[in-house]
């Protein structure tokens, strides 16, 4: 592990360990939290959840509109993958179907959230930068409209492996 790496996980388990109560969606992090020497009462488990009054399927119409509205074709099977460009969000995976299904459409709602100390930045912002030609990254969606990218979509296509 290089220098900087160690310095930034450093750094972020001492700024944890100063929290009073510290959130995790995930309850697989706690013991490694604790084995961080963070206190397990100070740590509280909120599952995500998903309002069906945010995120509803749309009527066909709407769906076909919308699609129009991003050069998307109409008879296109489309893939969406969600989440930052990071190698454990599986984007490198997803890039690599991509290319093997070139007759499908492909869509990474998503982009750097910390910008050049993401982990593999160079490496994956050569490859959002110029993508294969049936894929798109329209970078950091708001909430509100991330709806209309899920409805464009035929099938979610979730590659994270952490």
């Amino acid at each position: 592990m290089d220098c900087e790496k160690k310095f930034f996980y450093k750094y972020v388990i001492l700024f944890y360990k100063r929290m009073d109560v510290l959130v995790v969606v995930n309850p697989s992090f706690i013991p490694q939290l604790v084995a961080y020497g963070i206190p397990e009462e100070k740590i509280k488990y909120i599952p995500n959840f998903v309002s069906a009054n945010t995120f509803y399927p749309m009527a066909t119409a709407d769906k076909m509109a919308l699609r129009k509205e991003h050069g998307i074709a109409p008879d296109a099977f489309v893939a969406i993958g969600v989440g930052q460009v990071q190698h454990r969000k599986g984007v490198l995976d997803f890039i690599e179907v991509a290319k093997q299904l070139p007759e499908m459409q492909f869509i990474w709602a998503g982009g750097f959230s910390f910008g050049k100390i993401t982990a593999g930045y160079k490496e994956l912002k050569e490859i959002y930068d110029n993508p294969p030609a049936n894929v798109d990254f329209p970078g950091i969606i708001e909430r509100a409209d991330m709806n209309a990218y899920y409805n464009m979509a035929d099938v979610l296509f979730f590659t994270v492996f952490q």
